[in-house]
């Protein structure tokens, strides 16, 4: 046996003991006929390119490729799960919510929108969260309130029930008692009812008709007023510093022109002050005219309440309207939301100015940024020479080209 092994080794090593096994390979290594035309290369034995299933799966980098597939999955749907809890929460704020009207046993009564529920895990007391509005006329001066649910004996919706938005001091809630129009000319045969949609409607015409255009000329007499004040101002500066004053020339009296000016600017001055004093007098003297028209309301405690007429942005009876007027009240919210101006510390009203300051600063940075980004691109690719500055700023522009400008800010 141990010779056979050392002839095996002297004969090139490849004996195994098994006479089949040496014959086949002894087959495979030793050359037979060939056919005609064929090279002797095509003869020789070639190693396998098999290369096992795992070893592909980490070479080819799959794992990297599922794990940004998996990542970009990931952020889609967190991109949908926000978007519809935006939409859920957000779309829904300008509908018009049905106003509860509970009785408390206590004998309470509470108006206004059923809002939540939620149950104390300590006491295991369920409490309801009402909007209540009529934040002037509460105690406590607040607009949502909670009450224990099994407190409510008894709820409905009642038709009559009226929602204001006001200029102030947030939402109204309450029921039309009468309504009292001196210095305006309504039919007395109409209901309560037609009579305050009637005085809304002709507060706001000479809202309209009067007060606005002197809203408007305060609004540029101000302008005035703070051009003029910054002139005098700006001369009296360069009097202290002797900068403001020239010789008349011609051997007339030497007097500082400055002076003439700044008197002038000065007179300017108290025009434009008494301009507005008697503007705004005026625009008191109509606006008390109007406060005089106002609508009473009972409360849910059934106090009467006055409301100003001119202090009501909207009127409406969100549980007797139906379909098509909530579609109209929800389609007019959307729009006041994008032409009006804020009001009540910018807690409602509309974004009109931020959305115009928005878009105004887009289109101006977008005029002086893209002629500089075309121009710093041409002279990158085209001009610039190598070095360490430049690979900086490349690596810099992939960045802010590949990373949302949100992100940055």
């Amino acid at each position: 046996m141990r010779d056979e092994k050392r002839a095996g080794r002297d004969g090139g090593g490849d004996a195994t003991g098994d006479p089949g096994l040496d014959a086949a390979r002894t087959s495979l290594l030793v050359p037979g006929p060939r056919a005609p035309g064929s090279h002797p290369s095509s003869l020789i034995p070639r190693p396998s390119s098999f290369v096992p299933r795992r070893s592909r799966f980490w070479r080819q980098g799959e794992p990297f490729v599922w794990a940004s597939g998996g990542a970009l999955s990931l952020v889609l749907l967190a991109t949908v799960l926000l978007v519809a809890v935006v939409m859920v929460n957000g779309l829904g704020v300008f509908w018009p919510a049905a106003i509860v009207e509970a009785s408390l046993d206590d004998g309470r009564t509470v108006v206004g929108q059923r809002l939540r529920s939620e149950t104390n895990p300590d006491t295991d007391v369920e409490s309801v969260q009402f909007k209540t509005a009529n934040r002037d006329f509460a105690p406590d001066r607040m607009d949502f309130h909670w009450y224990p649910a099994d407190s409510m004996r008894r709820t409905r919706l009642p038709s009559d029930v009226f929602a204001l938005e006001r200029v102030e001091n947030g939402d109204f809630y309450g029921f039309l008692d009468q309504v009292r129009t001196p210095t305006l000319e309504l039919p007395e045969a109409a209901t309560p009812e037609q009579q305050f949609r009637m005085g809304l409607a002709e507060v706001r015409r000479r809202y309209a008709d009067e007060i606005r255009p002197i809203a408007q000329q305060l609004s540029s007499l101000n302008g005035d007023l703070q051009r003029t004040r910054n002139a005098i101002l700006k001369l009296e500066y360069r009097a202290k510093r002797g900068t403001g004053f020239q010789p008349v020339p011609d051997g007339l009296e030497s007097r500082p022109t400055g002076d003439d000016r700044l008197a002038e600017l000065r007179d300017s001055e108290v025009q434009i002050r008494q301009a507005s004093d008697r503007l705004v007098a005026q625009k008191g003297v109509l606006e008390a005219e109007l406060r005089e028209n106002v609508a009473w309301f009972r409360l849910a405690s059934g106090k009467i309440v006055p409301i100003a007429l001119v202090d009501v942005v909207r009127a409406y009876q969100p549980n007797s309207m139906g379909w098509t007027s909530k579609v109209r009240h929800y389609l007019a919210k959307v729009w006041e939301l994008l032409s009006e101006e804020p009001r009540e510390s910018n807690t409602e009203g509309g974004l009109f100015p931020a959305i115009f300051g928005t878009v105004m600063l887009v289109f101006l940075m977008s005029l002086t940024c893209f002629p500089l980004g075309v121009l710093a691109g041409i002279y990158l690719g085209e001009y610039a020479r190598e070095g360490t500055l430049v690979r900086i700023v490349r690596v810099a522009v992939n960045n802010l080209a590949g990373i949302p400008s949100i992100v940055y800010g």
